[in-house]
Formats: structure tokens, sequence, C-alpha cells
């Protein structure tokens, strides 16, 4: 089975950087990356969070050439949003805590097309009255091949489609907003490198407290005793966000904050 790798925003943007002749440092990394390709070594899904970063990009064309780029890898290999994993991943988490069988949650998080990206389900169903389904019967094998396909990414190449996506907010740009006030309002945040220790902690209070206790709850733990014996200390909070590796690529993502907070609310 071809390993997954996952490329955070600012490697995509260096790999594209070196496909287009405008950079050298990602060029040992484009040449890996075509190779693992070629030999069904790796493959390389893109998550909503990429989605969002590519969009913010005003210019046409520089968005253009990153998305060419992002095309000719991910092959429609998707991650499904934070959002859709984040209480399955939470029970997850607590069950190896107690030493219980865990969910194999692959299939749920790993799918193909831009729909699996942004965590919805194409509807092949019309509802208008006039709507022939023996019509719809026949017409589904060019249409399911042409939904899958790698080139949906390059839609997002048209104005129109970015304009539309900034405007909805996405659910993960409000959070991270609201997570940085959180650590710049805190008086009790060190204003040195241990910032992003205060940001992992907010991040797992706000994003993972209310559900982890509704999980308890339904699981009978008394939340309490887990905390104390799963939450006292700064690895054990790292141990827990490895354990819930989609809720640690969106922290990831989010890795400005409590560092460089200017550079995220110029963005």
């Amino acid at each position: 089975m071809p390993a997954r790798v996952y490329l955070d925003q600012f490697a995509w943007v260096g790999v594209a950087q070196a496909h287009h002749g405008k950079s050298t440092k990602w060029a040992g990394a484009l040449e890996a990356m075509r190779e693992a390709k070629k030999a069904d070594a790796a493959i390389f899904p893109i998550s909503l969070s990429h989605v969002n970063e590519t969009v913010k990009r005003a210019d046409d064309g520089s968005r253009g050439r990153l998305l060419d780029v992002m095309a000719e890898f991910w092959d429609a290999n998707a991650i499904r949003p934070w959002s859709q994993m984040r209480r399955s991943e939470i029970r997850n988490m607590v069950k190896k805590r107690l030493g219980l069988p865990q969910e194999d949650l692959g299939a749920w998080a790993f799918g193909r097309g831009i729909g699996h990206v942004l965590g919805g389900e194409y509807r092949f169903i019309p509802k208008h009255a006039e709507a022939d389904s023996r019509e719809l019967e026949r017409a589904l094998p060019t249409l399911i091949p042409i939904l899958m396909s790698p080139d949906r990414l390059l839609d997002y190449k048209e104005p129109e489609m970015t304009k539309t996506l900034r405007e909805d907010d996405p659910a993960d740009e409000t959070f991270i907003r609201d997570l940085q006030k959180a650590v710049d309002a805190d008086k009790n945040v060190p204003r040195t490198g241990s910032r992003r220790d205060a940001a992992t902690g907010i991040f797992l209070m706000t994003m993972v407290f209310d559900p982890l206790f509704d999980v308890l709850k339904a699981m009978g733990v008394s939340p309490k005793p887990f905390l104390d014996a799963h939450m006292s200390t700064r690895e054990q909070m790292e141990s827990m966000l490895r354990d819930m590796p989609t809720m640690r690529t969106f922290h990831a993502a989010s890795g400005k904050l409590g560092t460089r907070p200017r550079a995220l609310r110029r963005s």
C-alpha cells in the first residue's frame, strides 16, 4: 500500500516554486515526489485547509500555478475535514487510554474527489419534477469519473469560485482567529517561546473538551479521574494530539498561533 504523505501548505508552495523555476530549495523534494508517484510508492492527499489557504491567493496567476502542481500530485486523494472527524478521533483516543479496542477510521477519513475534501457527498438524484431517472442512470457512468477527476481542483482557478469560498468564511478560519484572540488576550500567556504550549492548551480546551466530556459521559467514564490521569502534563497533551491525527493536522496547520500573530491577523 502506498504511503500517505501529507504536505503542509508551505511545502506545496515550495514544491510549486521549484516546478515553475522560481526557487531550487524544494527541487529535491519535487523530484522525490515525482519518483514516488511514478512508482506508486506514495499518495499526496489534500484537505479543506489546503483549499482554504489556496483560494486566499487573490492573484489569479499565483493561485493557478499552485493549483497546477497540486493537481499533478493529489490524484483526487482526499482527507475528510477535521470537523467531521473530531468526535470519532476523540472516542478512539479515549478507548486507547482505557485499553479498549479502537475503531478503524481510515475508510471514513480518507476518500477520493473534491466532494470528500469539502466534507460532502455528491447528490445524483435530481429533485425537479421533470427529472428522468432513467436518463440519470445512463449518465452515471460518465458523471462519476468527471466528479472524481483530479482536474476538479483546477475549478478553483476561476475567480468566481474562489470569491464564493472566501465569502463563506470557513469554520477553521473562524476558529483560528478566535483562538489567536484568546492567546493574545490571556495575561497569563508568556510572551516567549512557551506561547505555543499555551496555544496547544487553549486548542485542546476549545476544540476537544466539550466533545470529550460528551464521549466520556456516553461511555460511563468519570471526567475528572480521566483528565487527571491523561491530561496533567505537556507530554500527555502532546500524546493526546498524536492520537487524534486529523485534529493534530489542523493544529499543525494553525501552528503560527502564539508565535506569529501579526502574520495570522494579516491573512
